[in-house]
């Protein structure tokens, strides 16, 4: 190992020794002499490769949202509805087997902003993460911290539309801090300093950001660095290991990393998407409404009897008024839409209750029953009234959750 010479205070010259890459675990020195950042480089160099995949990864992401806006997805702040068609995070979608969203969702950004913001982050840190770990470890780290990202993000936030690769960037700076708890002597403190101070302002900024803007999900940024901090201490190894051995370790965490995904997977609540019985409603009130309305008209218009007016309510306008609040009372939503579903079937319900009185005042000719089922009928306005009209719109008119 070449040596570099220094100068004592007696006059004697003697040769400092060179510890690189854990060939010394017991060195102290906090500053690495010019001798070793030179040998360092050196080795980096003949050991590691040029950061293919993290410039690959920049310029799948740019071209993702290149096509994106030429398909007509607007440049600065697309809304929610518009990414789940290229494979946006969603709970009632992913977890009714769309799977695949875990990893596309980190490939979509909500605007140019977003994109900027990300892709500049990534090529700060990815280049010298993909040396240390190399392209196979590296892209390992990469994707399935993404993964772990998305997951936490599906855990907290099931209803929102989410998107974005900071879950990913989150967890090679987890896996940064993972190879220098491993490997504290592989790379000088010159160079550790400022990653670790950088890494830490990244994180800590990232993380206040995220609390204090609704739209920015903290939970997929947690996720991606512990998920990044476990796999970096997997697929941590020094620059010199063979690179076999590194491949093999890479099969190995990536399975693991499967299994735990999947089993982390398998216990999800399956999610209903609240959004298709919207529009089924939206179709179907108005068109019970009318034909309530029509028959009472008829009624008194002697145009049909009290027989003909009960068998249009029982047999064409409660069935699928009944159908539709049955088929969303069973199903199983996220909490914010739970929220509007529990509105719905309660105000379903007093519309059902109050067309059923009126029919039976009208069979009997007793006005308290109409009464009663006009009164029912006012209870159903309040009930709709109490909803939050924003909410019932579900995602699509608010911008997708950013990570």
């Amino acid at each position: 190992m070449p040596e570099d010479a220094v100068n004592e205070p007696n006059g004697h010259t003697e040769p400092e020794p060179i510890y690189l890459l854990d060939t010394h675990p017991a060195r102290k020195s906090e500053i690495w002499t010019e001798a070793e950042l030179a040998q360092h480089e050196n080795l980096m160099g003949a050991m590691t490769v040029e950061p293919g995949i993290t410039l690959a990864l920049v310029a799948i992401n740019v071209a993702v949202f290149v096509v994106m806006i030429i398909s007509g997805i607007p440049f600065a702040s697309p809304k929610a509805d518009s990414l789940i068609p290229w494979g946006a995070g969603f709970g009632p979608l992913t977890t009714h087997g769309q799977w695949w969203r875990l990893v596309t969702a980190m490939f979509l950004h909500s605007g140019f902003v977003h994109l900027l913001m990300n892709m500049w982050i990534l090529l700060r840190i990815g280049p010298f993460t993909e040396r240390l770990f190399g392209r196979v470890s590296f892209l390992v780290l990469y994707l399935f911290a993404g993964i772990g990202g998305d997951l936490a993000s599906l855990a907290w936030h099931p209803a929102s539309v989410a998107v974005g690769a900071s879950g990913a960037i989150f967890g090679l700076y987890g896996g940064l801090f993972a190879f220098l708890l491993r490997h504290s002597n592989a790379v000088p403190p010159q160079r550790v300093g400022p990653l670790v101070k950088s890494g830490a302002i990244f994180v800590v900024a990232n993380l206040m950001s995220g609390l204090a803007t609704i739209n920015v999900d903290v939970s997929a940024h947690v996720g991606g660095f512990v998920a990044g901090l476990l796999l970096g201490c997997g697929l941590s190894f020094p620059l010199t290991a063979d690179r076999e051995v590194r491949l093999r370790r890479s099969l190995v965490v990536a399975v693991a990393g499967l299994a735990v995904a999947a089993g982390w997977a398998w216990r999800m609540p399956v999610l209903e998407d609240l959004r298709p019985h919207l529009e089924v409603l939206r179709t179907l009130e108005p068109k019970t409404q009318n034909l309530f309305n029509q028959s009472i008209s008829a009624l008194a218009a002697h145009r049909i009897s009290e027989a003909d007016f009960s068998a249009t309510i029982d047999k064409q306008l409660l069935p699928p008024w009944k159908t539709e609040r049955d088929t969303l009372s069973k199903a199983r939503f996220a909490p914010p839409q739970q929220k509007i579903a529990d509105f719905l079937v309660e105000y379903m319900s007093l519309r059902a209750e109050g067309w059923s009185l009126t029919k039976q005042g009208m069979e009997s000719h007793n006005v308290a029953l109409m009464t009663a089922g006009l009164q029912k009928q006012m209870a159903a306005m309040a009930v709709l009234r109490k909803m939050n009209p924003a909410g019932s719109q579900s995602r699509g008119g608010q911008p997708a959750r950013g990570r």
